[in-house]
């Protein structure tokens, strides 16, 4: 029984060729997972920045919702003051045309 020398070279370079090819894959898959842990790092890290910034929004919604009724309560009490400013002119105006 004898060997076909010449397939067994072509057998022997296409397993080699296969053994190169697997250990490329293998390189190419364990970079991709190394991409894709970094990957989900910088997502968490995204997402912690998201949630401070989404407390920041709303603490700073809670401080203009404050700053709003604090200017509304200013503009009543101007609205006041000016009315009783011309409550008063008139009275004094009154006053002032009333004969003695």
């Amino acid at each position: 029984m004898g060997y076909d020398v010449e397939k067994l070279w072509e057998r022997y370079h296409e397993l080699m060729s296969i053994a190169v090819d697997e250990a490329n894959n293998r390189k190419i898959k364990e970079e991709l997972e190394a991409k894709m842990r970094d990957l989900e790092g910088k997502a968490q890290i995204t997402r912690n920045r998201m949630a401070v910034l989404r407390k920041e929004m709303v603490q700073l919604e809670a401080s203009s919702k404050i700053q709003v009724e604090g200017t509304q309560n200013l503009e009543s009490k101007i609205r006041k003051c000016t009315l009783k400013e011309e409550v008063n002119f008139v009275n004094f105006k009154a006053a002032a045309t009333k004969p003695w």
